[in-house]
């Protein structure tokens, strides 16, 4: 029998444990720090110094790491995933420092490795972490957590689905975050073709990989790529996938089990 520690984190992170220690206010700091560090929305932040050039990328591990993979799996889409949107939000609606990187689609899937990293250095092997609806599931704890339980894209108290435990990570992306510009509906995720909010034919897009920092990319990706191109590009980042269409019919790759 495991007894688990809880902690949450403002209204997006959630985190479960099994261990006799309490890490609790170490947890709640590395996200409350990783936070500050790197948002676009924070003017001292170690991402607005270097965007200024007051510093180098050398002198942090962490922002280098995330900006070189940016860069990686931007070859790797084609593009279609891009560090570079965090002006064009600006100008729309989101936010108010422009900044030329958003370390949005990224940020978070890295922040729950890191967390699930520092777990793991004090002998924590069963833990539960939910940023925002990316979910890591530890591989020794797979039996003992309930299924991902998948949002429905209209309604926030509905579930589309439920997803076992077993494939480690699941990422989601959608347009549930959408405000009024100029009288269009716009969101966060970015074409970066047309520098406008995408406008595929997708209510949400549910991801599935080993790696939650791919998973995390993956599900922003695959939300802005066209139907002719989908299969294609997830087949090329080696995820699994949950899609959500505007009629609320769906569509699953054979490895993306469901209960």
């Amino acid at each position: 029998m495991h007894k688990l520690n809880h902690i949450g984190c403002g209204t997006h992170w959630y985190i479960e444990y099994d261990s006799p220690v309490s890490y609790d206010d170490m947890l709640k700091q590395m996200i409350t720090d990783f936070d500050q560090q790197y948002s676009r929305f924070e003017v001292d932040s170690l991402l607005h110094q270097y965007q200024r050039g007051e510093i180098g990328l050398e002198n942090d591990v962490h922002l280098t790491k995330m900006i070189t993979l940016g860069h990686e799996y931007e070859t790797l889409t084609e593009g279609k995933f891009s560090l570079s949107v965090g002006k064009r939000l600006v100008e729309m609606w989101y936010g108010h420092e422009a900044t030329e990187l958003d370390l949005g689609g990224i940020g978070k899937g890295y922040l729950i490795r890191l967390l699930a990293d520092f777990l793991q250095t004090q002998d924590v092997t069963t833990y539960w972490i939910n940023g925002g609806g990316d979910i890591l599931v530890s591989q020794d704890s797979r039996d003992i957590f309930g299924p991902v339980i998948l949002m429905h894209p209209q309604d926030e108290t509905q579930s589309i689905g439920a997803v076992p435990t077993l494939h480690g990570a699941v990422a989601s992306s959608g347009t549930q975050r959408r405000k009024r510009w100029k009288d269009n509906e716009h969101h966060h995720l970015i074409d970066t073709k047309t520098g406008e909010s995408s406008h595929q034919p997708y209510l949400s897009i549910h991801v599935a990989h080993e790696d939650i920092v791919r998973a995390d990319i993956a599900a922003t990706t695959l939300f802005v790529t066209a139907p002719q191109e989908f299969e294609q590009m997830a087949a090329r980042l080696e995820v699994e996938r949950f899609l959500v269409l505007e009629d609320l019919t769906t569509l699953r790759s054979p490895g993306f089990v469901m209960e």
